[in-house]
C-alpha cells in the first residue's frame, strides 16, 4: 500500500500529489528539509561549526546531524577530527546535545582534533545504541594518532534491540598519553537485559570513569564490564553493580573481568557494594570469555597480554561484599594504605601463578577483615609477592591451599596460625 509522503496533508490526494509541477515540487521538499531536524548516517563535525549545537545541519561536513532524536536504535557515527573553531565545542562552549540524541558511536580521530567536551553532567543524555551483533558501531574511541584529551560530559545511556544483551565499547588507542578519554556524566543502563561496559585500548594515561555507573537488575549470567587493552583505566565514581551477572560464580560468563592493562579504582564503591560477604564477582587474569547474547549469537573476549592489574589506590578499602578472584596471569595491588576487604580468591586451575603487589615503598596493602580472606588455589598454585612495599595478610588463611614466593618488598603475617595458608611453604627472593 502506497502511502502519502509526510511533506503533504492527509487531505491531497496520491493522484494530486503525482501532477504537482516539478518547481513547485522541489519548494516543498526544501521547506520540509528547513524546517525539520535532518538525519542521516555517518557524518564530520565541519573545521568552522555554526554553533555549539549538535542538531545544527550546518555544523556537519554533509549537511546533516548524525544520530536519531527519538532515542531509537541507529549506527549512525559521529566523526572529530578537527581543532577547535573560536572556542566550540571546548570546555568553555561545549557541544549541546537534543534531548533523546541517540547515536551509534563517536570517533576522534587526527592529530589536529581539539579537545571537545560533548554535552554536559546536568543536560540531555547520549543515548549509545547496540546494534545487536557484537561488533562496530557502538564505540565512542580516540584513534592512535589523537593528540588532545576528550571529554563525553553528558549523562550516557545504553539502548539495544528487544531481547539483545548489547555490548558499549569506550576505547583510547591515542599513542600519546596525555591524550586521555573521560566519562564524567552518569552510565545507566536502560536495556532490561544485560548491558556489557568494555573498557579497551592501548593508552596508558588517566582514562577515567567518574560518574556513577547503574547496572542493575539482570537476571542472566554476563560480565557486566569487561577491561581489555594494556592501556589504564580509572573507576572512582560510586557506583551500582547487581542481579545475576554480578553474583554468579561461573567465571566464563559474569562478573567484572579485567583481563588485560591496569583498571584503577579510587572509589571505596568502585565496583559496588553488598550486604552479603563475597557476593559481588570480579575476575582478574588471562582468561578468554565465551558468552551468549541475542539468542544463539556469541563474543568471545579473551586476554591478550597475559592477565590484568586490578589496582586499588587513593587509601580506599574495598567493601567486603566483593570477592576478587585472581586467575593465572592476574595481579592485585595496593597503592598508599590500601585494603581490601573482600578476599582475594585464588583460581583451582593447575598450576596458577598470580601477583599481590605494591607500587612505591611506602605502600601497605592490607588484605581481609576476617578468617580465610586470603583463599583458594591448589596445592601447585604460587601467589607472587612484588613490589617495594609491604602486603599485610592480618587473618588466618587456613582455606589457601598454594605456597608463596616472595618476590620483592615485605609479606606481613598478622596472624599466629595458618596465616601464610595451611601449606605454609614461602620462597624468597633476592628482592624480599
Amino acid at each position: 500500500m502506497k502511502t502519502i509522503p509526510p511533506s503533504l496533508p492527509a487531505s491531497v490526494s496520491l493522484s494530486r500529489a503525482r501532477r504537482c509541477v516539478p518547481l513547485i515540487c522541489a519548494a516543498s521538499i526544501a521547506l520540509f528539509a528547513g524546517t525539520h531536524r535532518v538525519h542521516a548516517a555517518n557524518q564530520t563535525w565541519k573545521a568552522a561549526p555554526t554553533d555549539a549545537n549538535w542538531v545544527t545541519v550546518t555544523n556537519w561536513v554533509g549537511g546533516a546531524a548524525p544520530g536519531l532524536a527519538a532515542g531509537t536504535i541507529t549506527n549512525d557515527v559521529a566523526t572529530f577530527n578537527t581543532a577547535l573553531s573560536g572556542g566550540i565545542g571546548g570546555s568553555g562552549n561545549p557541544i549541546v546535545l537534543d534531548a533523546t540524541r541517540s547515536i551509534g558511536g563517536i570517533t576522534f580521530d587526527t592529530a589536529s582534533v581539539g579537545a571537545y567536551v560533548i554535552g554536559a553532567n546536568a543536560g540531555n543524555a547520549l543515548i549509545l545504541s547496540n546494534i545487536g551483533n557484537g561488533t562496530g558501531t557502538h564505540v565512542i574511541q580516540l584513534t592512535s594518532t589523537v593528540t588532545s584529551s576528550q571529554v563525553i560530559a553528558a549523562p550516557i545511556k545504553f539502548v539495544a534491540p528487544s531481547s539483545t544483551n548489547g555490548i558499549f565499547g569506550f576505547v583510547n588507542n591515542a599513542s600519546t598519553s596525555a591524550a586521555t578519554l573521560t566519562l564524567s556524566g552518569a552510565i545507566t543502563n536502560t536495556v532490561a537485559r544485560p548491558a556489557i561496559l568494555l573498557l579497551d585500548g592501548t593508552n596508558t594515561g588517566t582514562n577515567t570513569i567518574s560518574g556513577v555507573i547503574t547496572e542493575t537488575g539482570s537476571t542472566q549470567a554476563t560480565p557486566v564490564l569487561v577491561k581489555k587493552g594494556t592501556g589504564t583505566w580509572i573507576i572512582s565514581g560510586t557506583n551500582a553493580f547487581t542481579g545475576t551477572a554480578m553474583t554468579s560464580t561461573a567465571s566464563s560468563n559474569s562478573g567484572i573481568q579485567v583481563l588485560d592493562g591496569v583498571l584503577s579504582l579510587q572509589n571505596n564503591q568502585a565496583l559496588g557494594t553488598s550486604g552479603t560477604a563475597n557476593q559481588l564477582q570480579v575476575w582478574i587474569g588471562n582468561k578468554s570469555t565465551t558468552y551468549v547474547y541475542n539468542g544463539a549469537l556469541t563474543t568471545t573476549q579473551s586476554s591478550t597480554s597475559g592477565g590484568g592489574t586490578l589496582e586499588i589506590t587513593n587509601g580506599i578499602t574495598l567493601d567486603n561484599g566483593l570477592s576478587l578472584n585472581l586467575w593465572n596471569g592476574g595481579t592485585i595491588r595496593g597503592v598508599g594504605a590500601a585494603a581490601t576487604n573482600g578476599r582475594i580468591n585464588l583460581d583451582t586451575t593447575a598450576a596458577t601463578s598470580a601477583t599481590i603487589a605494591t607500587v612505591n615503598s611506602s605502600d601497605v596493602f592490607t588484605i581481609g577483615n576476617g578468617a580465610n580472606d586470603f583463599t583458594g588455589g591448589a596445592a601447585d598454585t604460587v601467589t607472587h609477592i612484588a613490589g617495594p612495599g609491604t602486603v599485610f595478610i592480618t587473618q588466618a588463611s587456613t582455606n589457601y591451599l598454594g605456597t608463596i614466593s616472595i618476590d620483592a618488598g615485605v609479606l606481613k603475617n598478622g596472624s599466629a596460625t595458618n596465616g601464610l595458608g595451611s601449606a605454609g611453604i614461602v620462597t624468597f627472593g633476592s628482592g624480599s
